[in-house]
């Protein structure tokens, strides 16, 4: 969609209260996913970067933008098996990662926020790396943790918008959404639950 003028009026300090009232809202009431979701994607079309909207936003069915799927999958999971520190880090980077590739990748506030809550959630899932429950476990989460860092360095590295444009939801969206679902099902919180153990191979697996 191509914004008008009709979203000149619409402030900055009233686009951030918009952001920051949904994003609250999302880890406050993760638990009600369908009216989250609705509220981000009206959030995401009334909303711009440093002023009016005068680009043409991705439509819903980018491959940019499907590639998150799975994040909301994991966001559901981690609910339902009460992981809410997980609920909460996978809900802010997924807001920011649509917010961001709705808008075409524009830079600025939006797109250093994404790289924050990206950055963070890949080092805490390092972090449950570490607490693998087995050996198996283990070389899953090596393999997401390399395919993701791969493809980071990959699109950093080479400036190319057609090979972004494949790599970058696969390694970026698509694999760490994978990762999120493996913490979610075989791993414990960390931050509720205030215990870094080491790594324990209990199991058969």
């Amino acid at each position: 969609m191509i914004a008008n003028a009709d979203h000149s009026d619409i402030t900055a300090r009233s686009l951030w209260a918009m952001c920051l009232f949904h994003l609250v809202y999302v880890w406050v009431y993760g638990a009600n996913n369908t009216l989250c979701i609705i509220v981000l994607g009206v959030s995401l079309d009334v909303m711009c970067v440093g002023g009016p909207c005068i680009h043409v936003q991705r439509t819903w069915t980018d491959f940019q933008i499907t590639s998150h799927c799975i994040f909301v999958v994991a966001i559901a999971l981690s609910l339902f098996v009460r992981f809410y520190e997980l609920t909460i880090m996978t809900s802010a980077v997924l807001f920011f990662s649509v917010w961001y590739h709705r808008n075409r990748e524009v830079f600025g506030i939006i797109s250093s926020l994404d790289s924050f809550f990206a950055k963070s959630f890949f080092m805490y899932a390092l972090v449950q790396m570490s607490r693998s429950p087995s050996p198996t476990v283990l070389c899953l989460n090596l393999l997401f943790a390399s395919v993701t860092a791969a493809c980071f360095l990959a699109t950093y590295l080479k400036h190319d918008a057609a090979f972004y444009a494949r790599v970058h939801p696969l390694g970026l969206h698509v694999c760490p959404g994978l990762w999120t679902l493996l913490v979610v099902i075989f791993h414990r919180p960390i931050l509720l639950e205030g215990n870094l153990r080491p790594l324990q191979f209990p199991g058969p697996w």
